[in-house]
Parts: C-alpha cells; sequence; structure tokens
C-alpha cells in the first residue's frame, strides 16, 4: 500500500480552509465517526447491544454488510425500535461528544451521513446552534428544497433516519427498494447533486470502504466519472490494500492517515486562529435564512405526518378485517410503530413551530 500523508502536511490545507468558508466543500459522515468514550465505535457495538444471536426478531445477521433478516413482518418493525433505542441510550450515556462538538463549530454547509442517527443534531441543538435537516424517503419524491449555508448548515441522511422507520435500509429487500428508488426517477435532490457538482473538495471521515454502501455512494456521487475534478480526501480507517486500490485508481480518494478526531481538531484549531468557527450568534445574525429553512422542514414534517397517518389507517383497517389471530397481532406491532413514529415527528413539529 502507498505511503499517505499526514493531514496537517497536505500542500493544499489554506486551500482546503478556503473551500470551507467559500461553501465549496462537502463533508461526509460514515459509522466510525461516532465512538463511546472508550474509542469503540457505536455501530460496532450494536449488533451485540440488541442481542442479534438470540434475538426473536432475527432470523439471520450478515455482519459484513450490516443486514437483518428478519422472523416475520412484526421482525422489520420490533428491530428497529431496538435499533432506535439503543441509539438513544447511546447518546445519553455512552457517546463521545467532544469530537462531534468540535466538529459541529466548523462551518462545513453541507453535511451527508451514512448513519439514520440524529447524533449530530442533537449537539448542533444543545449549543445553540442552527441547521436544517432532511433524510432520503423510499418510495417519495425527494425534492425539498431548503436554504442553508456555513451558518445554518443542512445535515441529510443519505440511508434514511431513525425517526422514520420506514426509511431505514436494514435488509437486502430495503436495499433493492433503496436502489430502485435512487437510482430511478427518486434520486438525490437536484439541490444537493448541484452542490456536490460544484463542490472542490469532498472530506470523507469514518468510512469503511469496504462496506456495500460504499460502492453505491461513490457512484451516485459520479466519483468515477473523470470530468467531476473535486479533490477527494478519506480517513483510512484500517482500508484493506485491494479496496485503497480500488478508491485510488477508479475514484482518487487521497487516504490521510490521521484517524477523525485528529482531523477535526485540526480543521477546528486553523479556523479558530482565523476567528471563522461557527458561533451560536451566527444563528441569530442569519435568522432570514432560518426561518426561510424552518418553514420548509415544517412543511416536510406535516407531509410525513400525513403519509404516517395514511398508514395506519391502513393497518388498523386491515386488523379489524383480519380473523388471523397472528395478522392482527403484526398489525397491532405495526401500529405501535407509526404512533411512535408520529408521537415523534409530532414533538419535532412542535420544536420548530417553537423556533
Amino acid at each position: 500500500m502507498p505511503n499517505m500523508q499526514d493531514f496537517q502536511s497536505l500542500a493544499d490545507l489554506d486551500f482546503l480552509l478556503e473551500s470551507i468558508l467559500e461553501e465549496k466543500c462537502v463533508l461526509f459522515l460514515g459509522p466510525q465517526a461516532f465512538a463511546d468514550d472508550q474509542g469503540r465505535a457505536i455501530y460496532d457495538s450494536m449488533p451485540k447491544a440488541i442481542g442479534v444471536e438470540n434475538n426473536p426478531y432475527v432470523k439471520a445477521f450478515y455482519p459484513d454488510e450490516g443486514f437483518f433478516e428478519f422472523k416475520g413482518s412484526m421482525g422489520r418493525t420490533r428491530v428497529s425500535m431496538q435499533i432506535k433505542r439503543y441509539l438513544r441510550e447511546s447518546y445519553s450515556q455512552s457517546l463521545d461528544k467532544r469530537t462531534l462538538g468540535l466538529l459541529a463549530e466548523i462551518p462545513f454547509h453541507l453535511v451527508l451521513g451514512v448513519t439514520p442517527d440524529d447524533f449530530l443534531r442533537q449537539v448542533f441543538q444543545e449549543r445553540g446552534l442552527g441547521f436544517g435537516h432532511l433524510h432520503y424517503e423510499m418510495g417519495a419524491q425527494n425534492e425539498k428544497k431548503i436554504e442553508y449555508s456555513g451558518s445554518h448548515p443542512l445535515i441529510y441522511n443519505i440511508f434514511g433516519a431513525i425517526d422514520d422507520a420506514e426509511s431505514l435500509v436494514l435488509s437486502h429487500d430495503d436495499l433493492f427498494r433503496y436502489l430502485q428508488g435512487i437510482l430511478g426517477s427518486n434520486g438525490l435532490p437536484l439541490q444537493i447533486r448541484g452542490e456536490l457538482k460544484d463542490a472542490r473538495y469532498l472530506i470523507f471521515l469514518g468510512f469503511d470502504f469496504g462496506k456495500w454502501y460504499m460502492q453505491i455512494l461513490l457512484r451516485l456521487l459520479n466519483l468515477h466519472d473523470e470530468k467531476f475534478a473535486f479533490v477527494r480526501y478519506a480517513t483510512s480507517g484500517g482500508v484493506a490494500p485491494a479496496v485503497h486500490s480500488l478508491c485510488v485508481s477508479q475514484f482518487q480518494i487521497e487516504f490521510v492517515r490521521d484517524d477523525v478526531a485528529s482531523i477535526v481538531k485540526l480543521l477546528h484549531e486553523r479556523l479558530d486562529k482565523l476567528g471563522r468557527l461557527r458561533k451560536p450568534q451566527d444563528g441569530v445574525l442569519a435568522r432570514a435564512a432560518l426561518e426561510s429553512a424552518n418553514a420548509s422542514l415544517v412543511a416536510a414534517v406535516r407531509e410525513r405526518l400525513q403519509r404516517l397517518a395514511s398508514l395506519l389507517s391502513d393497518y388498523q383497517t386491515k386488523k379489524i378485517l383480519s380473523d388471523d389471530p397472528k395478522e392482527r397481532m403484526e398489525c397491532d406491532l405495526q401500529i405501535q410503530s407509526i404512533q411512535a413514529d408520529i408521537k415523534s415527528a409530532k414533538q419535532e413539529l412542535a420544536n420548530l413551530q417553537s423556533l
């Protein structure tokens, strides 16, 4: 494997910082970006935490892909609820928020994540920093527009969000549906695709480039197309030599030796010296943009509530009409899950309307 540079030794580091400030640098966050206070990746610990080996709702778990095979239709609902609970508990009990806190103050205008959690959003909220949030929804038109900037960034979950269980990619069946949408008529929003096309730099933090989602992500971004001239830096994360060679030759990714925390710390220090870190008062200065973005978010949440209400009605009707006890039980589980999602969406709507 070729020698890799230290991030601080990059010849174009000043240009990268300039690109962040000019909103020409997009940040990607992977699962390894989120660690507990012992340095263990939160997502690496998840299968054991939800007991996949003896989980009554899991028929099989494929660790290399991170996919589940569920027992019956109720299995997916139950496991998605277990994952949601685990992520909530991880944030409150074990997540190391120091690096995320520094990251929140670096004025990236667009952050794209492949995990379904709301870790970064919660850190923004706790620090009083403005932001917008959207996620990819399977089976929906993903063209909601939102205003965002370095002072009020957009956090976008590419593979769904934990508060919208139907959006999650948890199984091979989910992946098939996801690919049908995102590679078909319901691709990434044009707004985001335009940002990626205009970016000078893409930074990947916390990714395992051997995982299934990376091949999808890299091709969605057209990184194999030589006409896109942006620079791509990534943490190596122990990438295998064959994967390293593929990423370098086909996608022109430059790996650096540093870990996520070191890169975030360095960027934070350099921007702090320039007096250009994101601060809570930036949200006040960008109030007009925040109100515009907030209106878009309110509309998106209301649309999700309508969709959930329709889905709830379908399952309630199905339960009433069914004579099969097992089917009625499965309907009850779906109804509970949807009601939980509705409650979460209503709380999100209330929070948005209070801003």
